[in-house]
């Protein structure tokens, strides 16, 4: 997950803590003079484009004032993990009120041993609830796996590198709950866990974004009385090239748009194009054809699969690559660092087998 060109530090653990994550961004910024370009303790209240200028609305939190400034271009740069999802499951609102604290996100999980002796149970089928799931098998009393059953897949789930000696007791989807039981649609239930850990991934939210006006972001190229769709329904953004720049207004670009990737190298090579499509460098096609391959696009990724790109992300780096290589005739410094990308590359292979990543996190690991 490294910038490229910057290496974490060499005794860095295949998974990185918290911790040292943080120390690596803050390194980063620290070796690129990054820091005085960024304004910390403001939080902004709203975005629009007014007068061909993005006008940013924001308050210092510091000294309590409200701010108003204007930028040719913004990028938004939140990313998509600060509002989880929980799906609406009848009884579990009335759960939270009854129980505070028996109803948390994957957000709030911290460490295994903060459960120690309880029964917990973990909803979700992807990394992050395999991964809580397996730490809470050597501390908790009772382990529970609520999961979608997979039309591709079957077969039980892979539980190599758990507690062996408490094995999670795998569930299908929770049809409901009520202050004692939680029932599901096999029609099989079990008793209230002490914890119910919620890994059902997140939604895209943006506070500071009008969607009831998405007009409001529009340049002023565009026709007033063309139908333009919410910016975002919380499950995906709507009108993206290149998962990327905002098809009605190319001066907005969304970063940390797709999931199940390579993060930082991804956003590297998202920045790198920018950094040339904003210099005059790039082109962009025409609005007509970036509507048409984005429509392409909702037919052929539907849903959920709309930004979960996996190996799919190889070609997309790929892709930003041949559009600056095609259309950028001298070479700048950065270029150099930045390189096309393989599926034999190490979180690729990873990706392809998801026994390897089992491995790297450590059969028989305690927490």
């Amino acid at each position: 997950m490294q910038f490229p060109g910057f290496p974490f530090p060499s005794a860095t653990p295949e998974f990185p803590s918290r911790e040292q994550v943080q120390e690596y961004v803050r390194s980063y910024a620290s070796h690129h003079n990054l820091r005085n370009l960024v304004q910390l303790n403001t939080h902004v209240l709203s975005i629009s484009y007014v007068n061909n200028q993005w006008q940013c609305i924001s308050r210092d939190l510091v000294h309590n004032r409200t701010n108003t400034e204007y930028f040719d271009a913004m990028f938004v740069c939140t990313g998509r993990v600060s509002h989880p999802f929980i799906p609406d499951i009848p009884g579990l609102q009335e759960l939270k009120l009854q129980r505070p604290g028996n109803v948390i996100s994957a957000k709030e999980f911290r460490k295994a041993t903060d459960y120690k002796g309880q029964n917990v149970m973990v909803v979700g089928g992807a990394f992050s609830a395999y991964d809580i799931a397996r730490q809470l098998s050597y501390t908790t009393n009772r382990l529970h796996v609520s999961m979608p059953e997979r039309d591709h897949e079957k077969e039980p789930p892979c539980l190599d590198g758990f507690n062996k000696d408490n094995l999670p007791v795998i569930h299908p989807v929770i049809k409901k709950v009520d202050t004692h039981l939680v029932y599901f649609t096999d029609d099989s239930y079990i008793m209230m866990p002490d914890t119910i850990i919620f890994a059902t991934g997140y939604l895209y939210s943006y506070p500071f974004i009008d969607n009831t006006n998405p007009l409001a972001m529009a340049c002023s190229q565009i026709d007033p009385l063309q139908s333009v769709r919410c910016f975002t329904d919380g499950h995906n953004i709507n009108d993206l090239y290149e998962y990327l720049i905002y098809i009605y207004n190319p001066s907005l670009a969304v970063f940390g748009v797709p999931f199940n990737v390579a993060p930082f190298p991804l956003y590297e090579h998202q920045a790198h194009f920018l950094a040339h499509l904003y210099k005059g460098e790039v082109k962009l096609p025409s609005f007509d054809k970036m509507k048409e391959m984005w429509e392409q696009l909702v037919i052929e990724r539907p849903g959920k699969l709309l930004f979960k790109m996996g190996l799919e992300q190889i070609p997309y780096r790929n892709s930003l690559m041949d559009m600056i290589q095609e259309q950028v005739k001298d070479e700048c410094p950065t270029s150099k660092r930045l390189e096309y990308v393989t599926e034999e590359s190490q979180w690729a292979m990873r990706l392809k087998k998801p026994e390897l990543h089992l491995q790297a996190l450590g059969y028989g690991t305690k927490f």
